[in-house]
């Protein structure tokens, strides 16, 4: 996931959890919410043995982390 920046002040996010983000200039926390660089679709989160991957349902197909796309949600 490359670094991602506040949507408000443009200040760097802290990893508050596993998908969960924080600016704590502006006191703004966000969410992360995957999609698929191929169709946009909302990807499924598969953990196992430490590895994370994704599943996209619109393609039918494993996806990896370097293939997601990551979208900040205001939590």
């Amino acid at each position: 996931m490359d670094k991602l920046s506040c949507l408000k002040c443009k200040g760097v996010l802290e990893k508050t959890g596993k998908v969960n983000l924080y600016c704590a200039s502006c006191d703004q926390a966000y969410g992360v919410k995957t999609t698929c660089g191929q169709c946009g679709d909302e990807l499924e989160r598969l953990i196992a043995c430490g590895a994370v991957d994704f599943w996209c349902n619109q393609c039918n197909e494993l996806k990896s982390k370097s293939s997601a796309d990551y979208v900040l949600i205001e939590a």
